[in-house]
């Protein structure tokens, strides 16, 4: 069995999740720019910060079910860490940036957030 390379559907899923919290990917640079107010404080973040809140990694697990960020990122709203949780593609997002290498997939191996949605994703080879 051939693995597929999932390297576009991991930072699309990125890039969705990013776009909900009102950020905007720019390719050249590999950065992720807001121009909202609640992002003022940072207006521009890197693919790696990007990547680490897609895969939910400065969520706050104190809250009794409540999906917020901790500190930097607390003062997004609620509404829009949900909105970004039902905009992914696949739950963790494998990938890494090098300035020499680019984009890097980690893993091609991924759990879609929909499993009847792979067919959409996926095509096999017949």
């Amino acid at each position: 069995m051939d693995t597929t390379d999932t390297k576009v559907l991991q930072l699309q899923s990125v890039i969705n999740f990013m776009h909900e919290l009102s950020y905007e990917y720019l390719p050249v640079s590999h950065v992720f720019q807001s121009e909202a107010w609640v992002n003022r404080g940072r207006k521009e973040l890197s693919l790696r910060v990007a990547i680490l809140l897609h895969n939910m990694y400065y969520l706050d697990r104190r809250g009794w079910g409540k999906s917020h960020f901790r500190h930097p990122f607390d003062d997004i709203p609620i509404e829009w860490v949900i909105s970004a949780k039902e905009v992914k593609i696949v739950h963790i997002a494998k990938l890494q940036h090098s300035k020499r290498k680019g984009l890097i997939v980690q893993n091609h191996m991924v759990k879609f957030v929909n499993p009847e949605n792979v067919q959409y994703f996926i095509k096999e080879n017949l």
